[in-house]
């Protein structure tokens, strides 16, 4: 072979004799016409794509390319024969005639050249269509599946280096003999590589199969998950509604008035008509007391008030020279982590273990807070049952509550709320139900100062409820004692709701909030009961009781009692963002009567609407006192504002209320206009504000109210 600058071969194998292939007529090439036959020449500006050559690390491989390389070059040289055949020969047999002209100028022996020759031209034909259809389903699969593996671009580039190849080896021509034998090589490894190529295919295919069955299970699963939420979401929304509707049956059923509950509040009211104040439960009077007996700095100090109340309690009385009860202090349970249970007797304990009232009493007064609180926390938990002797956490997982609550709210004592400085709180006191009580306590002793631990207005409470709604945050108790505490301890924190803590700490928190410290300060209080709830028949007359109808009987006088004295002696009654309905402004209607000194009055941000307002308008005729009346942010329309408007116009609070807040209501032009109406027409001699804000008034309708207002009070000048 001559050297022509294309790459030496070596016969890896011995040369086979040439066998003459027949090609049958249908299948035969047509040859064109010496005049539509042109010599066929490379295009210029074509070149190949990709690198010039893949690297080979392989002698297989480098054989396989060599092969491939020589197979190539002789095709090219066998078209280049075919053509100057073709113009040798005449019209009708171009390329056959220059063939078997070329074959007898290289041959002696013409027969066999000749037959060599169209063997050899037969099987060119075959390998260049065999190469042709290789490469067009290789193309092809290509261009579905966009380069899926290494292995199909490497036959990419492998065919890519052949076309530029074949275009720079076009013009080489070499012996009949040698293009016979380096053809019949290149059809095998052209058969090779079309055998990989459809094997490449198949693989492809199945990849892509096996995609297109995982895109369908992902997007079976998909629209299985959105099925499940979407019917999860209407589950919870069913529960949601039959939660809702159960609520308000339970609230409903509590709003039914009982003859003996009338008939007490009535008497209650005849009373104070008969009194002209307010007298307390118990032996104890519910008339305010001046504030200069006390440091609390109040207007007036009631029982519920007053810290010196709570200290009273601390302080060694009758003849046994015990205090009523005795406080654990806070400072010995944190050191005494590993205790695993207090004792239900005060002598099993040593004497550091106890808190003095001189202590506590000092801690108040050097308190450095805007707002003073009693450092003392009182717990309520479901095995509540002062009268029993039984110990109620004899497994200690109350104690433990409340060890880790001191630990995670230390600081909140402390330190001042917003600046971290030091409060002036060094200890507080822990109020236990079994061990805080003396020994020989008994249900007069009890009834007398055992509700105030809870109901006092500056006591911290810790609870541990049995179940709370997931809806409206109410805790719930079966114990009757248990509820009788968390009635009494929701009635006067008014800095604690729903939103959080208003002072420096939260009086009212819960202990089931694993870790949760803002959740557990958001405590709902729920309205009050009527004052013969815990009686058979009535809200909580079915609680249970350690030792039955005795102690029931005992829980039904103490919140009985305790609630007409803590109605009596009430000057202010603050319910905000308590998510209150109209059942619950109901509940609290029924017993407004029954606290004839209160001067304000706060609902706001609640859910109270136009529902609730004629049975709270009804009661606060009763509240001759009343100065503040503040129902922002509520759901009242005009159809409530008419009604606080004929209730004013029929004498209700008409010389006593000086401020209405309706602002951020659902109140309209109608609304607005029978208020003014109402003022106008002598209603509301003494009130100077009516805040109507937030609400769909027009500017006419406002100012129509603040005539009204100025003109009733140039009336009363």
């Amino acid at each position: 072979m001559p050297d022509n600058g294309s790459p030496s071969y070596e016969e890896p194998y011995p040369a086979q004799p040439v066998q003459r292939l027949v090609i049958p007529p249908s299948q035969q090439m047509m040859v064109p016409r010496e005049s539509s036959v042109a010599s066929w020449q490379p295009p210029k500006s074509w070149k190949p794509a990709g690198p010039a050559r893949l690297p080979y690390s392989q002698p297989w491989q480098r054989q396989g390319q060599v092969a491939l390389d020589n197979c190539i070059k002789h095709i090219a040289e066998l078209k280049c024969l075919l053509e100057e055949r073709t113009r040798e020969r005449d019209n009708n047999l171009a390329l056959a005639k220059e063939a078997n002209d070329m074959l007898t100028a290289l041959s002696a022996e013409k027969g066999r050249v000749e037959q060599a020759l169209e063997a050899a031209r037969l099987e060119s034909e075959q390998a260049r269509d065999e190469a042709d259809k290789a490469r067009a389903e290789h193309d092809a699969a290509m261009g579905e599946l966009g380069q899926l593996t290494a292995a199909k671009r490497s036959v990419d580039t492998e065919l890519q280096q052949t076309q530029a190849q074949l275009q720079d080896t076009i013009a080489a021509k070499d012996a009949t003999q040698r293009a016979l034998k380096e053809c019949t090589e290149a059809n095998a490894a052209m058969m090779q590589q079309s055998m990989r190529s459809q094997a490449e295919t198949a693989a492809a295919q199945a990849v892509l199969s096996k995609i297109e069955c995982d895109r369908a299970a992902e997007v079976a699963i998909a629209e299985q998950k959105e099925r499940d939420a979407e019917e999860a979401a209407l589950r919870e929304e069913q529960e949601h509604q039959a939660a809702e509707a159960d609520r308000k049956r339970k609230a409903l059923v509590g709003l039914t008035v009982q003859p003996d509950t009338r008939k007490l509040i009535e008497a209650e009211m005849e009373r104070f008509a008969d009194a002209g104040r307010s007298t307390g439960r118990g032996g104890r009077s519910a008339a305010p007391k001046a504030a200069a007996e006390t440091d609390h700095a109040v207007d007036e100090l009631t029982r519920y008030n007053d810290p010196e109340e709570i200290f009273s309690l601390l302080e060694p009385h009758g003849p046994t020279g015990r205090p009523f009860c005795s406080l654990i202090r806070a400072s010995w349970l944190r050191a005494k982590k590993g205790l695993d249970f207090l004792p239900t007797r005060q002598s099993d304990l040593p004497p550091e273990a106890f808190i003095t009232a001189s202590e506590l009493r000092k801690i108040y007064k050097q308190m450095k807070l805007k707002q003073k609180l009693l450092p003392i926390i009182s717990v309520l938990h479901p095995a509540a049952s002062p009268l029993s002797k039984a110990h109620p956490d004899e497994h200690g997982v109350v104690l433990k509550a409340v060890c880790n609550a001191l630990d995670d709210r230390w600081d909140q004592f402390t330190r001042k709320r917003g600046t971290g400085g030091d409060s002036g709180v060094a200890d507080l006191g822990i109020f236990f139900d079994w061990v805080a009580l003396d020994e020989s306590r008994s249900k007069e002793t009890l009834h007398d100062g055992f509700g105030l631990w809870y109901a006092h207005e500056l006591t911290t409470v810790w609870m541990m409820p049995e179940s709370i709604d997931p809806l409206t945050k109410q805790l719930s108790y079966t114990n009757g004692w248990a509820t009788f505490e968390h009635h009494v301890s929701t009635f006067f924190k008014a800095s604690s709701d729903l939103s959080g803590h208003s002072g420096p700490w939260p009086q009212l928190l819960t202990l089931d909030n694993d870790g949760d410290l803002e959740e557990s300060e958001q405590v709902h209080r729920p309205s009050p009961c009527e004052p013969l709830a815990f009686r058979p028949g009535h809200q909580h007359g079915d609680s249970s009781y350690k030792d039955g109808d005795e102690e029931r009987k005992v829980v039904e006088e103490m919140y009985r009692d305790t609630l007409l004295e803590m109605l009596g002696a009430s000057r202010k009654l603050t319910f905000n963002r308590l998510g209150w309905v109209d059942d619950d402004a109901c509940r609290l209607a029924l017993v407004l009567p029954l606290a004839p000194q209160i001067r304000e009055l706060h609902l706001a941000a609640n859910e109270i609407s136009d529902k609730s307002l004629l049975m709270l308008t009804q009661s606060l005729g009763a509240l001759g006192n009343l100065e503040v009346l503040n129902l922002s942010s509520n759901r009242i329309g005009d159809p409530g504002a008419s009604r606080l408007s004929g209730a004013f116009t029929d004498g209700v609070l008409k010389s006593s209320l000086k401020s209405l807040d309706l602002s951020a209501n659902h109140i309209g032009d109608k609304g607005a206009l029978t208020l003014a109406a109402s003022i106008s027409g002598g209603a509301l001699v003494q009130c100077k504000k009516v805040n109507l804000k937030g609400n769909p008034v027009s500017v006419t309708a406002k100012k129509q109210v603040a005539k009204s207002l100025k003109k009733r009070a140039k009336k009363a000048e």
